[in-house]
């Protein structure tokens, strides 16, 4: 397991740095990156032989992302992951996608710092930017997990086609640090339309009822690599329902899936893992595939 780490808000990167590390990947090593934004308007950079002041702040935010990479390199040295530094310089999320695509990265992590809606809108994040732009699956960190020896999560899914190839993935990672996994699904049937359902189905069942078997049937997948599992559903929009689990569970983790990318995409996909990586608080692992 093969991952690109943007080294960036400290406490945050760390977070997701050592989810990674716990989550148990077999073979788990790490490429440590740190870019450096540019500060001219023109997005340029000024060569380091110049006398410009401009120069020493280049080079001051070089040498902050060396200390910082070698803070979480520590760390994950401590957690029996190895790891490789590099400097990159122009647009974060531009430079981690094109290495994680070079380096042929199972996952990028990153860490988050939550914002409010308007301010995301406006100001954007690399997180965030990362799940537009970037074709591989995304670990954001915001929170330390428990003190314990195993990660516990929340696996929202909606039962489409792509949702359960994200489980096969999951599943096909491998990982042997998840403890409890409990899958958690929305019904956003109308209560009219559950009531005809059960009328009409010779076992009675409601559309909740349909959602708890084909969660009965993630978990029965998901023993594979969790010590236990459990199910949720909850009647309501995605992204309050999954908040609602998150908060029940006190999981560590979120984990979901997303597809699409690119300016275009964001806008017609699903907002639910936009939403969980800009302005919810959990740590998020969004599955591609």
């Amino acid at each position: 397991m093969k991952a690109v780490v943007a080294v960036g808000f400290m406490d945050q990167c760390l977070a997701g740095a050592r989810i990674f590390a716990k989550l148990g990947f077999p073979n788990a090593n790490a490429m440590l990156v740190h870019t450096v934004e540019p500060v001219l308007p023109d997005g340029g950079f000024i060569a380091e032989s110049s006398t410009s002041p401009i120069v020493e702040i280049q080079n001051q935010r070089r040498e902050d992302g060396e200390k910082r990479m070698a803070e979480v390199a520590k760390e994950l040295d401590l957690l029996r992951v190895p790891s490789q530094s590099l400097t990159k310089f122009g647009n974060p999320a531009h430079e981690i996608t094109a290495l994680a695509e070079q380096v042929n990265a199972d996952i990028i992590v990153a860490g988050s710092i939550r914002k409010g809606t308007i301010e995301n809108f406006v100001m954007g994040s690399v997180a965030r930017a990362l799940i537009v732009e970037a074709k591989r699956s995304i670990l954001v960190g915001k929170f330390a997990v428990k003190d314990q020896p195993k990660v516990d999560a929340v696996f929202a899914t909606d039962h489409s086609a792509y949702a359960n190839k994200c489980l096969d993935l999951l599943i096909g990672l491998a990982p042997n640090g998840l403890g409890k996994v409990t899958v958690v699904s929305a019904d956003t049937t109308d209560e009219e339309v559950s009531k005809a359902m059960k009328s009409e189905n010779p076992e009675g069942l409601g559309s909740e009822d349909v959602l708890s078997r084909k969660n009965d049937k993630a978990c029965a997948k998901l023993r594979t690599i969790a010590n236990a599992t459990d199910s949720i559903v909850f009647r309501g929009r995605p992204n309050d329902v999954i908040n609602a689990a998150m908060e029940q569970t006190r999981a560590d983790l979120l984990i979901l899936g997303a597809h699409g990318h690119g300016f275009l995409e964001r806008l017609l996909m699903g907002s639910t893992a936009m939403h969980m990586v800009g302005n919810a608080p959990w740590n998020v692992l969004v599955l591609r595939v």
